[in-house]
């Protein structure tokens, strides 16, 4: 998960030391408007308004929209419950005397606000405790690791205000995650308990916190292991790829029922091995590239993307010669990218099918 905001408030154009961004904001503007942040609903409602806010100073790279695999494959999921805890901001005071400490405030609680909608989106999309568990792990992890790196400004002569901040928001942050989804927390060591981050930051205890009603969702459910046998791997992807059987513009996708066959062979043995085929056929399906595309980032997505991206852009371009007229750089970051029509065309392929047999 990237911390887009704190990302740039250590390293680029919002930081206090050396940030060119910060002589050209109107903060009593903007921290009206993000104060505005906190009450939006939705996870995409949120990443519009930042990019629109704050697209000019950060480098937004928001994370690719998750696939439902229960479709294909019944996975362990409990529904969300509703309970927080009390806000460390309430225990702790912060100095926010000036307008540039309040538009640190604004932009890293806002930020706070995108990370708890984006794992409870994410987690009512998968459907799949093991794969939230892990979004969530990555996250707490993802605060720990810039939390030490702000922790350089929060020593010596710096002790710069702004890190200060960001510590009291992260750190509260961390305490809502790790309550939000204790139970699916449940293995030890892939991360460290809220007692003992907070030790690590603060270099004592914390205070004692209570369940409070909220109005965000939690997760609660106990998080069985689950592993993805050879044959339902295999009924996974041939799901996906089943429409590519079927008729595009009134033609056969493909001219050889063979080819349709070789192309799920070709994709079992990608899945199974985590490398390209040997000497494969290069296939031409009557269908649009980003379609093909799309279908294999939905494989990649539904695997918790145990096989890295790269490796399904080598196979797209080695297999698919639709490709090769393309930048594997420019095919690895549309990889997740939609189509617009894609599932009405996908419904339409099927349906006309439906009677046919290859």
């Amino acid at each position: 998960m990237n911390l887009n905001i704190a990302q740039s408030v250590i390293f680029g154009s919002l930081n206090p030391t050396a940030g060119w961004a910060l002589a050209n904001i109107d903060f009593p503007k903007i921290n009206y408007s993000l104060s505005g942040t906190l009450h939006l609903p939705t996870v995409h409602e949120m990443e519009n308004r930042l990019v629109r806010l704050l697209g000019e100073y950060v480098d937004f790279r928001f994370e690719d929209e998750p696939v439902d695999i229960s479709r294909w494959l019944p996975t362990p999921y409990t529904p969300a419950k509703k309970t927080t805890t009390d806000s460390l901001w309430q225990q702790e005071g912060v100095d926010l005397s000036t307008p540039l400490l309040c538009f640190y405030n604004a932009s890293l609680e806002a930020e706070a606000r995108w990370v708890k909608l984006r794992l409870l989106h994410d987690a009512e999309v998968l459907k799949d405790d093991i794969s939230t568990s892990a979004a969530v792990k990555a996250a707490l992890q993802q605060l720990e690791s810039y939390l030490k790196e702000a922790a350089a400004y929060l020593t010596g002569t710096d002790n710069l205000p702004a890190f200060r901040v960001m510590r009291f928001i992260f750190t509260g942050l961390y305490q809502e995650l790790t309550s939000l989804f204790n139970e699916l927390l449940a293995a030890p060591g892939d991360y460290h308990s809220w007692k003992d981050f907070y030790y690590e930051v603060w270099q004592k205890y914390p205070p004692a916190v209570h369940a409070t009603d909220s109005r965000l969702p939690a997760v609660s459910s106990k998080m069985p292991r689950y592993a993805i046998s050879q044959a339902e791997q295999e009924k996974i992807s041939h799901s996906l790829l089943h429409f590519v059987s079927g008729c595009w513009e009134q033609e056969k996708i493909f001219s050889h029922a063979d080819d349709y066959t070789l192309m799920l062979e070709y994709t079992d043995s990608f899945l199974c091995n985590h490398e390209v085929p040997q000497n494969v056929k290069p296939l031409r399906p009557h269908v649009p590239a980003t379609h093909i595309r799309y279908a294999y980032y939905q494989l990649y997505y539904s695997f918790q993307k145990s096989i890295a991206r790269d490796l399904f852009i080598d196979f797209l371009h080695a297999v698919f010669p639709s490709f090769s007229n393309t930048e594997k750089e420019t095919t690895r970051k549309k990889f997740s990218v939609k189509p617009e029509t894609y599932d009405n065309d996908i419904k339409g392929i099927l349906h006309a099918s439906s009677s046919q047999v290859i």
